[in-house]
């Protein structure tokens, strides 16, 4: 006769099986990561610059930073992303007058986006001019902008490249960092021969220590890589990959 009363833990196991679990985390994913974090740094810039540039010769207003945040929600939707742009006026002599980007959706903010990571500078602090005249509004000009933000941005083009061409390349690094665990693998286990006390042998973290630990990976990072479905594998396949 079949048994109809489950039992808590048979329900549990059926629970977990149903879900999607996050592969263990390799170069491919990191460098996957890496690259959506620089393609939404790289939007949001050149959206802002090309907004700025369409109202070159305007006083910067209320009404122009709309104009930039409706241009964002056009390439990084508001649902999706959260994030809008302000304008930080200079309030010392050592403060540039910017834009900056701010997230109001932490917990979809993957690539923490806040003030300073991401700036577009808008001129020069008064110091950097030589000025005691603190500016408070002003015309934009567009070329003026552009050579201010042209090295930072160009950065992360290049940081981007980067990141494509380590992707490119992850199996052959993949293979290499794989070849490193295993011998730091066979090495603690040659470790533990050494060590004489009964039931359980613990590792010799003095010994380990000199090799670096495994790569430490953001929580931001982490929830990132479990909203895309290319990195989520079945309750059994993530059994075996933990064993």
């Amino acid at each position: 006769m079949t048994n109809l009363i489950s039992s808590p833990y048979a329900d549990f196991i059926q629970e977990q099986k149903k879900q999607k679990y996050l592969k263990k985390i390799d170069v491919s994913m990191i460098a996957s990561y890496h690259i959506a974090y620089y393609e939404t740094i790289i939007k949001l810039k050149k959206s802002t610059i090309n907004t700025l540039e369409k109202n070159n010769g305007k006083i910067l207003n209320k009404n122009i930073l709309e104009k930039i945040n409706q241009d964002i929600n056009l390439v990084l939707p508001y649902d999706d992303f959260g994030l809008m742009a302000y304008h930080q006026k200079p309030e010392d002599r050592t403060d540039k007058n910017r834009i900056y980007f701010y997230s109001h959706k932490k917990e979809i903010n993957f690539f923490n986006i806040d003030k300073f990571v991401c700036d577009v500078i808008i001129s020069e602090s008064a110091k950097d001019r030589n000025s005691e005249k603190i500016l408070k509004s002003e015309k934009i000009d567009y070329q003026v902008i552009h050579n201010l933000n042209v090295r930072s941005f160009a950065s992360d083009i290049q940081e981007l490249k980067k990141w494509e061409k380590i992707k490119a390349s992850s199996y052959d690094i993949q293979y290499r960092i794989d070849q490193i665990n295993n011998l730091k693998n066979e090495l603690e286990n040659f470790v533990k021969l050494f060590d004489e006390s009964e039931g359980y042998k613990h590792k010799n973290y003095t010994i380990m220590e000199c090799i670096e630990d495994s790569p430490k990976h953001s929580n931001s990072m982490r929830s990132w890589l479990t909203k895309q479905d290319e990195f989520l594998i079945s309750y059994d396949e993530f059994r075996k990959q933990n064993k």
